[in-house]
């Protein structure tokens, strides 16, 4: 693997979660956690190999993010087969204009669970290895971009209105899925509670 050159800003948010460490070290209360995986941890991570919970894998997408783009547009590019009910309405009313400028490099990651996994596990994993859940506008990305991934994948991203369109959310966990083409390329909005299962195998979780 060739070397990865992190930026100015990668670099000082890695010193920082470092000194975070150091700080925790020197409390004369002592270290708060299992100093011994703490060692583990780090004598893995300083020679490449990424721990990850049993049965879980992480796939890493370069993809660029327009922030500015409309999210209506983003459908579009997608070029689905069948868009979920009242998704483009809803957005064609509500999505505000909101130019920011900011076109931004992103690493897409998908997050493979074994078996049929809850939404609440993907989140369990999310904190566990330090992701974020991705939002709306990177799944439609996603969607663009890799569009041949549904071939092979259920794409979920849980709870993705509350973050980029909170005019869609219910009040529940409202998500969005691309789900494996069986025979149409999709777009569906999902709405259900937080222990919702993702049933039918080949699920993965997008994040950021």
């Amino acid at each position: 693997m060739a070397n990865e050159v992190v930026s100015a800003e990668e670099y000082f948010e890695f010193d920082g979660l470092l000194g975070e460490i150091r700080r925790q070290l020197r409390q004369k209360s002592g270290y708060p956690y299992d100093s011994e995986r703490l060692r583990n941890t780090l004598k893995a991570v300083t020679s490449g190999n990424f721990l990850l919970p049993h049965g879980v894998s992480v796939d890493t997408l370069p993809a660029v993010i327009d922030y500015d783009r409309p999210i209506i547009e983003l459908i579009d590019a997608g070029r689905y087969d069948f868009v979920g009910e009242n998704i483009k309405d809803l957005i064609r009313k509500l999505d505000p204009a909101r130019p920011t400028g900011k076109i931004k490099s992103e690493s897409l990651k998908l997050v493979h669970l074994h078996g049929d996994p809850y939404t609440a596990d993907a989140y369990e994993v999310f904190e566990a290895i330090g992701l974020r859940r991705a939002d709306f506008r990177h799944l439609l990305t996603l969607g663009t971009e890799y569009p041949n991934l549904q071939l092979y994948y259920q794409i979920v991203a849980p709870n993705s209105n509350s973050i980029d369109c909170p005019f869609l959310s219910s009040g529940l966990w409202d998500s969005h899925r691309l789900p494996r083409v069986r025979p149409r390329r999709s777009l569906e909005n999902v709405i259900g509670p937080s222990g919702v299962q993702w049933t039918g195998g080949n699920t993965v979780f997008l994040a950021i």
